[in-house]
């Protein structure tokens, strides 16, 4: 698909599986004007719990899950199920 014809998508959100750096380099090697919204929430759920908003140029291998959403907070668990 030509994302160039697309001229009036302004938001592109990513959900339900990981987003890989790879596929958020390529979607902004399209030229698109559009934003790319990595958002995440537990499996067992349709909700989202955080967000992150990718930027061209980002680099890495890994797009982060981001901050909590509002009204949300995360907790990092360590290998010992512990909060880090």
């Amino acid at each position: 698909s030509d994302w160039s014809a697309c001229t009036t998508v302004r938001h592109v959100i990513c959900s339900g599986e990981a987003l890989g750096a790879e596929l958020a380099a390529r979607f902004f090697a399209t030229g698109t004007r559009a934003r790319l919204h990595n958002l995440y929430g537990p499996t067992e759920a349709a909700i989202d719990v955080s967000y992150w908003e990718c930027r061209a140029g980002d680099g890495g291998t890994l797009v982060p899950i981001g901050r909590p959403i509002h009204n949300m907070r995360l907790h990092v668990l360590g290998p010992n199920g512990r909060q880090q």
